[in-house]
């Protein structure tokens, strides 16, 4: 990724490059976006969407090298972290996210996945040419429409 900060409704593109020197049959490739938060003791991990990306799909190319560009949804929480151990109720709340990247091979135990921390912010509104800013590819779903997401919830 170019950047490891962005804003909801922003575009990121995501670098693949996969080397495949036993020429083992890539089944597919998703990219997925995680929201994981804990309010006091509960915990849980959305799965806000996934991306299959065509490239990735029954290849047993030796490299392989793609630019795959994403829209950050709008109207998720931005990462926050808030502790508070005064009195006598201790307060923990916590929301992060990351960037999954899930490979499914073909045979036993060789399918793996790699996660990297992303930092969702928050638009100050000082701007007001902000939707100006975000640039749209046409390949791309539109995930802005946070009714439209599908959530999984799983438990920690």
């Amino acid at each position: 990724m170019q950047r490891s900060a962005v804003l909801p409704g922003e575009q990121i593109e995501i670098s693949i490059d996969v080397q495949n020197p036993s020429r083992f049959v890539i089944k597919n490739l998703d990219i997925c976006l995680i929201q994981r938060y804990e309010i006091d003791i509960s915990r849980r991990r959305l799965e806000l969407f996934r991306l299959s990306i065509p490239q990735f799909n029954n290849i047993t190319d030796e490299h392989i090298k793609t630019v795959f560009p994403v829209i950050i949804p709008m109207g998720i929480s931005p990462t926050y972290t808030y502790r508070n151990k005064v009195g006598r109720t201790p307060i923990a709340i916590s929301i992060h996210y990351d960037i999954k990247v899930d490979v499914k091979m073909k045979g036993l135990f060789t399918d793996f996945d790699l996660q990297v921390p992303i930092i969702i912010g928050t638009n100050s509104g000082s701007s007001s040419d902000a939707s100006n800013k975000t640039t749209r590819c046409a390949t791309v779903a539109d995930l802005n429409a946070i009714d439209l997401l599908e959530l999984q919830v799983r438990e920690e």
